[in-house]
């Protein structure tokens, strides 16, 4: 960069651009928007090391022209905005703070006006269900939020209409952004088909295919629809698993990937069959699918061996702590579903050590948690939520899938021990949902038991 082109920019923002990757620190960390290191254009073109994308495909710029003055901001604007740069951004992505989340979303509110509309309305929610926690239905949400709120809500599609029918590279990226904004706002107020309906019209660019993809797996996870593949389209999806990881989100990236290949096999139709014809011992089965499956226990082998070399790094001290507990969870959980993903219900019997190690985190988490009280009127759609991954799935199989009753009653107290949502998963419906057939196994096993006991007496009778 040129020495006059950093005095320029240095005037107008009157602050020395730090040159900081993906942008300018000390402009992102003030609200502005850096013209010389923004991630819609400029700034160097060399490839950050361990990334898989060149600068050139990540910092594009969408529509100079349509720069948002600070000072056109209603007080409201400001208000909402404030609150989402300082608490939505900070507990919406969860552990998945990537740069779609820490630098493409709030540039592309500088820039784009559906965008910024978009993210006030999520805010505005936000907002809402942490200021009425104790609230039990959305009718009651103040007149003046609610209009706030329909108001951003629709101010954001207006402005997204030109970019529908542009068709254009940069007009789809802020119909992605947008659309990202759109899903955690459903999820976060338990519109959950909605919320699908976002997912499945979707698309992959980059950050967001990343985030896309991470809330696709989510949904999978949850019932298993298998929207045709959206994100076999990133760059990466079949490359080698990562030996080394620099980060946190790396970790995070190759396990999501991971993740995706077992949804793929699990959702296999010819595997469907299988688990449910599959004769041989503990459910196991001879398929030409059996190799994809080893591919993937590979992968798995290869992820621990490396998040193991990587997790002395980590401090192990809040919040690195719960980030560590949660990856190790998803790990284990996605080793469970390798293994089962050709195997009828059987193959959980062989499981319980896995299941153990699921809940074994899952009560250090619950222990090193701040206590909160679920009170009567306690919300469904507090703002404690994320849509990011959490304990709930986890848990969740633990409870159906486990083999062991005291430890299926275990995970299900820790369900019931707090009222959150992680993005399609709630708490509540979780622990109903397990209750239920944990409910009906039971009448079936009381009613095997009445019959054998009924057919031993009559044979001592007979005999």
């Amino acid at each position: 960069m040129s020495f006059t082109a950093d005095l320029t920019q240095s005037r107008a923002r009157k602050v020395k651009c730090d040159e900081g990757k993906p942008a300018c620190n000390r402009c992102v960390s003030t609200g502005r928007n850096c013209d010389g290191y923004g991630i819609w254009g400029g700034g160097h073109r060399s490839q950050e090391k361990g990334s898989h994308f060149s600068s050139h495909q990540i910092v594009q710029r969408i529509c100079p022209q349509a720069q948002i003055p600070a000072q056109c901001y209603t007080a409201d604007e400001k208000t909402y905005m404030s609150w989402f740069q300082l608490k939505t951004i900070t507990k919406i992505p969860g552990t998945y703070a990537n740069g779609f989340w820490l630098t493409l979303l709030q540039q592309a509110s500088r820039s784009e006006p559906a965008v910024f509309y978009a993210i006030l309305t999520l805010s505005s929610a936000h907002r809402v269900e942490t200021r009425s926690g104790e609230l039990s239905t959305k009718s009651l949400m103040p007149d003046g939020q609610k209009r706030f709120m329909l108001h951003s809500y629709s101010k954001a599609i207006n402005h997204l209409q030109p970019h529908l029918i542009q068709k254009a590279a940069t007009s789809t990226r802020v119909v992605l952004i947008a659309c990202i904004v759109f899903t955690c706002l459903e999820f976060l107020r338990g519109n959950f088909e909605t919320a699908q309906n976002h997912l499945s019209n979707a698309s992959t660019d980059c950050w967001i295919g990343e985030v896309f993809q991470r809330l696709q797996v989510q949904v999978e996870l949850f019932h298993g629809t298998h929207y045709q593949p959206l994100f076999v389209l990133l760059p990466d999806t079949h490359q080698a698993v990562a030996t080394k990881f620099h980060s946190v989100k790396d970790a995070w990236t190759e396990l999501d990937r991971i993740f995706y290949k077992i949804i793929v096999i699990k959702n296999n139709h010819s595997a469907k069959q299988l688990r449910s014809t599959s004769l041989l011992d503990n459910g196991a089965c001879n398929t030409a699918l059996v190799p994809y499956r080893q591919h993937i226990q590979s992968c798995l082998d290869t992820w621990y061996t490396a998040y193991e070399s990587f997790r002395p790094i980590l401090n192990l001290q809040d919040p690195d702590l719960f980030i560590n507990a949660i990856l190790r969870s998803y790990y284990t959980l996605a080793a469970i579903l390798c293994s089962a993903s050709l195997s009828n219900e059987l193959a959980y019997d062989a499981l319980t050590p896995q299941f153990l190690r699921i809940l074994s985190n899952a009560v250090h988490l619950w222990k090193s948690r701040p206590p909160h009280s679920v009170g009567k009127g306690s919300r469904f759609d507090m703002a404690h939520s994320t849509v990011d991954f959490g304990w709930i799935p986890p848990l969740y199989y633990t409870a159906i899938k486990c083999r062991i009753r005291s430890v299926r009653l275990h995970a299900l107290q820790l369900l019931q021990s707090t009222i959150h949502r992680e993005g399609i998963w709630d708490c509540w419906i979780a622990s109903k949902i397990v209750r239920k057939v944990m409910e009906i196994e039971d009448e079936k096993l009381y009613e095997k038991d009445i019959s054998e006991k009924v057919i031993g007496d009559q044979g001592e009778t007979g005999g």
